[in-house]
């Protein structure tokens, strides 16, 4: 998925994927031919969590720790 269509799929704008990529909290693949971010069912089910994360009011910092300790099969 490029990076509009995951939006779509999420519910979110274009620019919060993007902002989401800048801030470290997903990290899509990249076409090798035109360097699009691509994006796979994964990243999509991270979007979501980051998305009810942000509704409950967690802050990206503490999206990314939470993230991190996940990445690592930690229980944050």
């Amino acid at each position: 998925m490029k990076v509009n269509e995951i939006a779509k799929q999420a519910g979110a704008t274009g620019e919060t994927v993007r902002h989401y990529v800048r801030e470290g909290l997903l990290t899509p693949e990249r076409h090798p031919d035109n360097g699009y971010q691509l994006f796979d069912q994964n990243h999509l089910e991270r979007l979501r969590f980051i998305q009810r994360a942000r509704k409950l009011g967690f802050s990206v910092a503490d999206i990314r720790d939470i993230l991190a300790h996940a990445d690592h099969g930690d229980s944050p």
